[in-house]
């Protein structure tokens, strides 16, 4: 999908860009999906101001899409399915339009990605795509402002945790059925985001929807093609890390998951049932917080994946001669910090690193390339993906794509 050693652009947070460039409010449960039924030029444009911009993947507004977030706006169910495909189709209106006026860029050089955020997202606010505090049968607990909470499950409940998987594999399959459904709207999809995870079961349940999704699809198909999910259709995983550390308690009251740890998530026990993303990655973090967690990905995925680490990936390819390695996506935010309490951004950071800093979006594009850049020198990953996340605008992917000078790497 993308070539070995290139640095590929992203997009930035769309949400923000709809409430910061066009000055929109979108504070509904649908969030960044509240102008598909009556704006849709608005969302068509956003998306062209970032491919002017120079990204070359887009993310469809479909983060906070779910029937229980179209419910809670007033929508049935019917009218949900066909919001959820009308945002698939302005993403790739702003791709027609945009090849339209640029005919030096090939159809293929432009991706669109179909979003979807994780289960707490979608839970009324505070959301918890941060906390990963998820009520019963998807988590122990859902959130409260009483006692102490906690997103993991002790030790003598390791059925609960069984059954929480399964909850949210149905869930993320679910969802996934909707795109699937409807064949004019899936190829229009190129890739599938999930992004902003903060639980490590959560990231299991993904893979398992993914592989059941893929079964499923390989069983209307003759013997001998190629199905819809594994061959056409490449899927990542990004995390969230707040404060650097991630989201999910080892044990209730206890210390955070290590990175090994999520690694085993991300990449442990891969089978047909169980698949391995096309990439993995680290979004909606303060950028500061970034390369560390990335070289603990590194080190980690080596000791996971023995094909992983540079010495013995480096010529090893499938039967079709492409790498085996994994991608990398990095797409932080803008120095801003969100608070789903009071559901409003804290002041930027004064971190030289932050895109609202004296020296702006050059210091943070600047510290981003240096990341991927860095990455790629490894040789551990096949490509690097890089855009931004929330307070990230299309002045940011222009200083982005400015700083990468020339895309393909070296």
């Amino acid at each position: 999908m993308f070539e070995e050693g290139e640095i590929v652009l992203l997009d930035g947070g769309f949400g923000t860009t709809l409430e910061d460039v066009f000055g929109k409010n979108i504070s509904t449960p649908l969030w960044s999906a509240a102008l598909t039924e009556k704006e849709p030029e608005t969302v068509i444009a956003a998306h062209l101001q970032f491919l002017e911009a120079g990204s070359r993947v887009i993310l469809t507004s479909t983060y906070q899409c779910s029937f229980e977030t179209f419910d809670r706006a007033g929508y049935t169910h019917s009218e949900a399915i066909a919001l959820m495909h009308k945002v698939v189709q302005l993403a790739a209106e702003a791709k027609t339009r945009f090849l339209h006026l640029h005919h030096d860029i090939k159809p293929s050089d432009v991706k669109v990605a179909l979003a979807l955020g994780p289960f707490g997202a979608t839970l009324p606010p505070p959301a918890q795509e941060f906390d990963g505090f998820y009520p019963p049968p998807y988590g122990p607990m859902g959130y409260t402002s009483d006692r102490v909470n906690t997103n993991a499950f002790s030790k003598d409940r390791s059925e609960d945790e069984d059954t929480a998987i399964v909850a949210l594999t149905q869930f993320h399959l679910e969802r996934l059925r909707v795109f699937e459904s409807d064949p004019k709207i899936w190829n229009l999809v190129d890739c599938i985001a999930f992004e902003t995870v903060p639980l490590a079961r959560e990231v299991k349940a993904i893979r398992k929807a993914i592989g059941a999704l893929s079964s499923s699809v390989d069983s209307t198909h003759s013997p001998g093609t190629v199905s819809a999910v594994t061959g056409l259709k490449s899927w990542w995983i990004s995390t969230v890390w707040p404060d650097a550390r991630h989201p999910q308690e080892s044990e209730p009251g206890s210390d955070r998951l290590s990175v090994p740890d999520v690694i085993n998530a991300l990449v442990g026990n891969h089978s047909p049932t169980n698949p391995l993303p096309f990439g993995i990655g680290v979004n909606c973090t303060q950028l500061e917080y970034v390369p560390r967690i990335v070289r603990e990905f590194r080190i980690a995925l080596s000791a996971s994946l023995p094909t992983f680490a540079p010495s013995a990936r480096s010529s090893h390819s499938d039967e079709h001669g492409d790498s085996k390695k994994l991608s990398l996506i990095l797409y932080p935010n803008g120095g801003a910090k969100y608070d789903p309490i009071s559901q409003s951004w804290l002041q930027p950071s004064t971190s030289p690193n932050s895109s609202h800093s004296s020296n702006g979006a050059s210091n943070w594009a600047n510290a981003l390339v240096d990341i991927a850049r860095t990455e790629l020198e490894s040789k551990a990953w096949k490509c690097v993906i890089i855009g931004g996340c929330c307070k990230t605008g299309p002045s940011d992917i222009r200083m982005l794509a400015e700083c990468c000078g020339v895309i393909r790497g070296e």
